[in-house]
Order: structure tokens, then C-alpha cells, then sequence
């Protein structure tokens, strides 16, 4: 009888290298390529996370189980066939489920409890059949499992409508409001699978083709008003404003027909919602091809922050929160804009956001890789990974994600990003190791926090358009109740519980509320929501467990979750909170990887104190992006902890520091400026070092300020008055 020992020769496949089968045979490499896909999925997706991190947890520990487990070729060929088709469904079902356009249509048939419990019911046969019992579910997890998916539906639909409110007229039932965004996403499929590339006119713009002779021209003066190079007019259509946007000659646009039919196409879909510039229709004027627009008489964004000072936060937030709808709603329908920066945010007479200029758009996954003429305009919106390779990296939803972070800071600082950097090499390096905008003073709290997750180095950490809109939106004063004609109440009979909260007490970044009346509770939540990023910690200060003990993992039926872990560990539950991480962190899991590091670095909380390890495992999470990792392994590499110190590690730790500093970390901030202001490891500077060392204390850091006046004291310079005010409040304060 031939063995099959799924343990040996474990391939090393994906992000979970351990816990996937070996490659041993056609029906191996199946499953262990279908595990990796559901991995894959669940780490991009947009909506019902949890469901999708379920059923990836499932699977991931079923393959555990069965790495040591002996089977008969035989027998349990059959077992496995059944088991690869269970994660075949598995895979599908995340995917539909996963992205708001197939969630709709799933939803709108009211199919996907059923498809739900058909996908989780075969896989519950299919480990079973393989003898692995203990992950079939009993009839409460089955109870809890449907819970679950009822208010994570719920909840994602609640976002979906938000964002997309103004498309469905006040009376429309629930199922017609689902008819009509599933007719809307059929009618964008469909627009943008049958574009003729042929040199006659395309079906698309002959339908939306408008007189010229209704189209008439505004004066002002008695001259016409024009913007972009002349290429675009203010003209009148109907009784409204418009704007007349010149393509080019019909005569000498045959190439490019078909990226204005996709670009029509696009537009034609989008022209429901209030945040996207209006499309009329187009135009033949004098053998030119025009599109007839919204006129947006308050200008673009970028003009109007640079040119009116002071704006109000109320403004900003709003004009963010706009925006992220309309980005909701392009990616919504899988359209990518592909050039999101204040150039082509439009201002209403109002002050109305909308996103404008198309001419870029894409279908998701569709031409992802352009090759843009204007980059050079571009690049200090674009994503790092777009930098780093441009022709070769794909353009998604993540990367629209971080330019729109970008535009967020623009809201709060009117300034041009990175205007101190002329050179794209110089820029792109920068962004590249990690550099970031700086921090604007009197930012509201949830606000940074949801900018910094916005442009966060690793992409798949960053949120979606859809949570970032719903957080932005708990800024703003409330909407009021759901109405009862709302799709989210489709899922009604279930509240939804509230989110578990990680918080240790009050971390450094929460300790100070830079402006109190912009959040609240719901904001809060709302972040907490996006991601959950580790807060800062001081392995000096911070207190010994007082347990005493041994604890063993009991195992069970589904792996450790970093959550889980997290809260074990703000419980000062360190013993059992330690193996928890240890089993993420094998599992590369950044946070975890982090918090490893720190548990061996501190030698505390009954683990040995191991520098050489904790340095690899900051280095692990600080080349994946997290804060805290980067100032750790910064610390190391400067104290030669862990390390052997050479010039070569001071360069890089200094490196490191600064991309901590840059994400936002309060106390890489303060070492990054007292090694400027001291001159160590770096050029003495000490304008750059007083810069630091006030974003230091504005992130709350105590000795920031003292350390600043010292040191300018001792170089015999001027203390400035507003930071020896401060010193002499805290003084004063201590009497």
C-alpha cells in the first residue's frame, strides 16, 4: 500500500509557508494552490472580512492538521478530490462576496445565505471525510457562523448605501433599490466588454451625441471664459452651466476612439452621483469632438487650498469625506480613476467635491499598467510600489487608496506634497525607504489615523474606499437614524455586536485629543474598524506580569488570531498571550513578528531575553511597514544591541529611524531630532532637529521641548519663546 506522508517535503509556498501541503502529486499542488488563493483573497478584501478571514482560518488549519497526518493513497483519494472541490467553492464564494459589485448582485438574489451555507456545509464533509473531526463545526458554531454573516452583510451594505444614497429616489422599496445598482453594475459590464474599436463612431457617443445649436456660449466681459489651455469653455446647455471640454479633431482621433468610447462609457455610469463631475453628453463642433461636462465654477481643489487660507476644519473634513463617496462609488463598480490629486478634485459654486477628468479610467484589472504622459505631474500622488516600478507594477485599488491618503493631507496642510522636493529621482528614493508628509499641527485625531493607514508602505494594510468613507463620515455631524426602506435593514433581525476593543489604556498617540469636537465614539470605532496598527510601547516602563506560570495552548478549532493575541497581552496575560504570537509570527505576520521581537527584547513576561532573535524579528515587521518595528530595529542598530555596530548598521538604523519618524512614531520623532541637533550618526542640523523635535511634542512626547532648549542653551542660541512658555507652564504646573 502506497503512503502518502503529507508532512514531508512541505513546500514553502506563499505568506503561510508552513502550513500549506507539499506538492507531492496533481491533487497536492491543487489544494495547496487553492489554499494560497484563498489567503490571497482574504488579505484584499474590500468587504465582509471577517467571513473571509473565517473561512481562510479553517482552511489554513485543516492544512496544518494535515501535514502530519498519514494517508492511504487509496483510501483517501477520493477524501481529497472532495476536499480540493470544497476549497474550490470556498475560494469562489470569498471572491463573490469579497468586492461590493459581486456582493450586490449575490445579495440581490437573495442567494447568499444559501450559497453560504452550501459552501460551509461541504466543507465540513470534506474534513470529515478526512478524518479531521475536530474541525467540523457543531450546530452552535454552524448558529454562529450564519450570525455573523448576517450582520457583516449588514454592515457592508450599510457603507455601500451611504456612500451611493443620492442614486435611489426617497420611495423606492429595498429590492428595487438592489435592482437598480445590480441593473447599473450589468449596464457598466456590458458598456465596457462591447467597445468597437473601428474607425466609425462608436455606439456610446452617437447615444449621448448633443446639438451644437444647444450648446451656446457664456460671456463674461465679453470674452469667453476658458481653463485648461483653452481646451475648455464655460458654455450654456439648457438653461445650465456647462463645460465644453475639447478632445481634438475627429479626423485625427481613429487610434483613439476607443479610450473616449471606454472613457464616455465610464462617465455615462457614474453621472448619478453627487460627488463626480456631471456628464451630459458629447459634441461635434467644427469637426472636433467635445464632452459637454458640469461646470464647477468654484475651480479645482488644489488651486482653491493654496489660494484661500485658514480653511476650517469643518470644511476639510467634509470636502474629504465627498470625496472618499465619490471614490466609493467608482470603485463600487470596479473603475479605477488612476490619477486622484487635488488637480482633479472640482469645486461647485458650493463647495461642493466632485471627482473629475476621466481620461485615465480604467475597469479594475483592466489596462492596469498605463503608460502616462504626464508623469512627472503625477508622481508625488503615486503609491510607492508605482515608484519603485511603474511599467512593471499593476495599478489597483490600493494605489488610488494612497493617493487619495495624499489628497487627505493636502485637506489639512494646503500645501503642494513634498514641496521641498523638486527631483522625481530624489522624491521617488525617499518615498520609496518609507518617507511620508509631515504631520500638520491641530490634525483631529481620527483624522491622521486614517490618512496614516491611508499611505501605509505595505499595501494590503491599507483600507478600502468604502471604510475610510464611513469613518470620515462619523466626523461629520450625524445622518440620523437608517430609514426603513434601507437594503442595510435586508439583515435587520440580527444586531450587529459591537467591535471588540484592543486598547491598553491610553497609548501616547491617544493621550491628547488635537481637536475634541471632531470624532467621538463613532469616529473612533470607525478607525478601529480599518485596521488596528500596534500602538506604541515602552519596553522600559512598561510593568512586569504579575502571573507567575506556566500555560499551555490548548488546541483548538481554529488558530490564534493577532486580535486574540493583542487582547491576551493588554490583559497582561503575557504568558499566554506569548505562543500565541509566536505561531503568527511564523505565520509572517507583521504585527505579530513585531510584538515577538519586543517580548525578547525586554526579557520579560517569562521569556528568556534573546537580543540577536528580537533584532531579526524587528527587522521581519519593520521591512513590512510597521512603526514601532522600525524604531526598535532603528534603536538596535544605533546601540549595536543585538548587533555588531558598524558603519554600515548606523547607516541603515538611521534609515529606519527616519522612516519611523515619517510614520508617525512620537519617539523615533524625538531620537531622529536629538541625533540632528547633537550631530550624531548624521549631519548637524538644527533647524531640521527643531522641526522633529516639535513634531515630538506635538505627539504628545514629554522631554521633547527640554531636550530642544537644552541643547540650544548650550550652544549659546536663543530658546524660542514659545517653547520656553511651555517649559515654564509645565514648571509651574508641577507646584
Amino acid at each position: 500500500e502506497t503512503i502518502v506522508n503529507l508532512g514531508q517535503n512541505a513546500a514553502r509556498l506563499g505568506v503561510f509557508a508552513s502550513t500549506f501541503l507539499p506538492i507531492g502529486g496533481p491533487i497536492l499542488a491543487a489544494i495547496s494552490a487553492v489554499a494560497i488563493e484563498i489567503l490571497n483573497l482574504t488579505e484584499v478584501a474590500e468587504h465582509n472580512k471577517r467571513i473571509c478571514r473565517n473561512l481562510s482560518e479553517r482552511v489554513q488549519t485543516a492544512n496544518q492538521l494535515l501535514q502530519n497526518k498519514v494517508l492511504t493513497a487509496e483510501k483517501d483519494n477520493v477524501a481529497l478530490l472532495n476536499y480540493r472541490k470544497a476549497l474550490e467553492r470556498c475560494r469562489d464564494f470569498i471572491k463573490t462576496i469579497s468586492k461590493a459589485s459581486t456582493l450586490i448582485r449575490i445579495v440581490t438574489a437573495r442567494e447568499i445565505e444559501r450559497d453560504f451555507n452550501d459552501v460551509t456545509r461541504d466543507l465540513d464533509l470534506a474534513v470529515g471525510e478526512l478524518g479531521l473531526q475536530q474541525i467540523v463545526r457543531t450546530r452552535e458554531q454552524v448558529r454562529r457562523d450564519n450570525a455573523m454573516l448576517r450582520d457583516e452583510v449588514k454592515e457592508s451594505l450599510q457603507v455601500i448605501e451611504k456612500a451611493l444614497a443620492n442614486i435611489f429616489d426617497a420611495q423606492m422599496s429595498v429590492q428595487t433599490k438592489m435592482d437598480v445598482l445590480d441593473a447599473k453594475l450589468e449596464t457598466i459590464r456590458s458598456a465596457m466588454t462591447h467597445i468597437d474599436d473601428a474607425h466609425v463612431m462608436p455606439p456610446n457617443i452617437e447615444s449621448t451625441r448633443i446639438s451644437s445649436a444647444h450648446v451656446t456660449d457664456v460671456l463674461e466681459n465679453g470674452l469667453p471664459v476658458v481653463r485648461g489651455n483653452g481646451m475648455i469653455r464655460k458654455k450654456m446647455f439648457i438653461a445650465q452651466t456647462v463645460a465644453e471640454k475639447t478632445l481634438g479633431y475627429l479626423r485625427s482621433m481613429s487610434r483613439t476612439l476607443s479610450t473616449i468610447e471606454k472613457q464616455v462609457a465610464i462617465l455615462t455610469e457614474l453621472r448619478d452621483c453627487q460627488y463626480i463631475v456631471r456628464f451630459y453628453g458629447t459634441l461635434q463642433r467644427d469637426d472636433c469632438l467635445c464632452l459637454i461636462m458640469e461646470w464647477t465654477e468654484s475651480g479645482d481643489l488644489y488651486t482653491y487650498l493654496h489660494q484661500t487660507p485658514n480653511l476650517s476644519w469643518d470644511f476639510k473634513i467634509r470636502v474629504a469625506t465627498e470625496i472618499a463617496s465619490g471614490l466609493v462609488f467608482c470603485h463600487t463598480f470596479d473603475i479605477l480613476h488612476h490619477d486622484i490629486r487635488s488637480h482633479n478634485i472640482l469645486l461647485t459654486a458650493e463647495l461642493t467635491a466632485k471627482i473629475g477628468n476621466f481620461e485615465s479610467a480604467r475597469k479594475d484589472a483592466e489596462d492596469s499598467i498605463l503608460q502616462i504622459p504626464d508623469l512627472n505631474l503625477r508622481y508625488r500622488w503615486l503609491a510607492p510600489e508605482k515608484l519603485k516600478d511603474y511599467a512593471n507594477t499593476k495599478y489597483n485599488k490600493q494605489c488610488e487608496i494612497y493617493s487619495f491618503a495624499i489628497v487627505l493631507w493636502e485637506l489639512a496642510s494646503q500645501q503642494l506634497p513634498y514641496n521641498d522636493i523638486e527631483s522625481t529621482t530624489i522624491l521617488t528614493d525617499r518615498v520609496t525607504a518609507g518617507y511620508r508628509p509631515p504631520y500638520i499641527p491641530d490634525t483631529p485625531e481620527v483624522y491622521q489615523q486614517i490618512m496614516e493607514l491611508g499611505w501605509c508602505d505595505y499595501e494590503l494594510k491599507r483600507p478600502t474606499a468604502a471604510s475610510m468613507f464611513n469613518a470620515l463620515s462619523h466626523l461629520k455631524p450625524s445622518n440620523g437614524d437608517i430609514p426603513s426602506n434601507s437594503f442595510f435593514n435586508l439583515y435587520a433581525s440580527i444586531s450587529t455586536p459591537p467591535t471588540p476593543t484592543t486598547e491598553e489604556g491610553t497609548s501616547e498617540y491617544d493621550a491628547r485629543s488635537r481637536s475634541p469636537s471632531k470624532g467621538g465614539q463613532n469616529a473612533q470605532k470607525a478607525v478601529a474598524d480599518l485596521a488596528q496598527p500596534p500602538q506604541e510601547c515602552d519596553i522600559m516602563s512598561e510593568p512586569d506580569s504579575t502571573q507567575v506560570g506556566i500555560s499551555i495552548m490548548k488546541r483548538s478549532h481554529k488558530p490564534p488570531s493577532i486580535s486574540e493575541a493583542l487582547s491576551l497581552h493588554r490583559q497582561k496575560l503575557y504568558a499566554q498571550a506569548w505562543p500565541m504570537f509566536e505561531v503568527l509570527a511564523e505565520q509572517e505576520d507583521a504585527l505579530a513578528e513585531f510584538y515577538v521581537g519586543y517580548y525578547l527584547y525586554s526579557g520579560k513576561h517569562t521569556v528568556r531575553y534573546d537580543p540577536e532573535r528580537a533584532v531579526e524579528y524587528f527587522k521581519r515587521a519593520a521591512t513590512r511597514g510597521i512603526p514601532d518595528a522600525q524604531f526598535r530595529y532603528a534603536v538596535a542598530l544605533l546601540e549595536g544591541v543585538g548587533i555588531e555596530q558598524t558603519p554600515e548598521t548606523n547607516r541603515i538604523g538611521v534609515e529606519y529611524l527616519i522612516k519611523a519618524a515619517r510614520n508617525g512614531n512620537s519617539n523615533a520623532m524625538y531620537n531622529y531630532g536629538e541625533l540632528l541637533i547633537n550631530g550624531l550618526h548624521v549631519a548637524m542640523d538644527l533647524a531640521e532637529g527643531e522641526k522633529w523635535m516639535r513634531m515630538a511634542h506635538d505627539r504628545g512626547h514629554p522631554s521633547a521641548y527640554r531636550t530642544l532648549a537644552d541643547r540650544l542653551e548650550e550652544l549659546g542660541q536663543a530658546v524660542p519663546e514659545d517653547v520656553s512658555e511651555n517649559l515654564n507652564k509645565s514648571v509651574n504646573s508641577s507646584f
